[in-house]
């Protein structure tokens, strides 16, 4: 069999099963948290489910914003959304309603898409955006490190805000967002990111779901979104029960130190038996007479030795009548 061949067919399997992974042709659908915002937020990281509306085996952007007009926009896709090709390929000329001739932006996973054919996968993060400069193109996309978070109520949450710049390439680069205001729920909260751009936040005492976004007088910046999910804190036992708890390794303690004690006390208990040896003599005694067993040998002998005699002297009379 040629080698050759084998090696090819085996590249080839590979290659297929690799843009496999990606192709529509596994799954129909996949679902994208999509943020959308015109200076405030109009939609807040709410799931999108995705179609592949032109069949070519991909999910794009495109499809994902379309999708998501269509499912939280009062009069859908139609009335709220639309795309259209460019030499740079798709590009928005509607968002949210508005039409501001293109002046829009969007990120996936907090990173700058390139175009609207951009692919997206399963459980991105794509931001959408209205710029409210549109002359100079200020608007700055931020956003935090942790886009969600679950904490205990009265609990400390710290977050660190970022900004994306470009440098003298137009490359993107981020850095941190100093002084910038941290609201919940669209209230300020007077806590201010440092130098950093971390913030800690203390949560609300009730339970309940709550947005933290961040607001800043000295730039035009996209709001950032971290959802946090508060739940009640939990009891800590008390104090009385880890009272009750710690002395019973002393008591453990003590009782192991005081066994040798006892042990040492209840020795001479063990020796009785061997102070009382002779005991077990006297049960060599006759049950019937209580002699010795020397006593009863010296009357065996005796009483032998008289039988003995007795015959002797019985035999000697016989002896003489003859």
């Amino acid at each position: 069999m040629n080698t050759k061949k084998i090696i090819s067919a085996a590249a080839a399997a590979a290659m297929v099963s690799a843009f496999a992974g990606i192709s529509v042709s596994a799954e129909d659908t996949i679902s994208v948290l999509v943020t959308v915002s015109d200076g405030d937020l109009k939609l807040v990281q709410q799931e999108v489910i995705v179609s592949d509306d032109n069949d070519d085996g991909f999910f794009s952007i495109d499809e994902a914003l379309r999708a998501a007009h269509d499912q939280y926009f009062e009069g859908g896709a139609e009335a709220g959304y639309a795309s259209v090709d460019s030499d740079y390929g798709t590009s928005l000329a509607k968002l949210w309603g508005v039409e501001n001739g293109g002046m829009y932006g969007y990120y996936v996973n907090s990173n700058m898409a390139m175009s609207l054919d951009d692919n997206v996968l399963d459980g991105d993060l794509i931001d959408a955006w209205v710029y409210q400069d549109t002359t100079g193109f200020s608007d700055k996309y931020t956003y935090f490190d942790k886009r969600s978070a679950e904490q205990n109520a009265g609990s400390e949450l710290t977050l660190v805000l970022c900004g994306i710049e470009f440098d003298e390439n137009y490359a993107p680069v981020s850095v941190p967002l100093a002084n910038a205001e941290i609201t919940i729920n669209g209230e300020g909260t007077g806590i201010m990111t440092d130098e950093e751009g971390r913030a800690d936040i203390t949560l609300p005492d009730e339970e309940g779901s709550y947005l933290i976004s961040a607001s800043s007088a000295d730039a035009i910046i996209v709001p950032p979104v971290s959802m946090a999910e508060v739940s009640a804190a939990e009891e800590e036992a008390p104090a009385e029960d880890e009272e009750d708890i710690t002395p019973e390794p002393d008591e453990d303690e003590d009782i192991d130190e005081a066994a040798p004690e006892a042990d040492e006390e209840a020795a001479p208990a063990e020796d009785e038996p061997e102070e009382a040896a002779p005991a077990p003599d006297a049960a060599t005694e006759s049950p019937a007479t209580g002699n010795t067993p020397v006593s009863v040998f010296i009357a065996f002998i005796s009483a032998a030795t008289a039988a003995a005699s007795a015959a002797l002297a019985m035999r000697r009379k016989n002896k003489n009548a003859d």
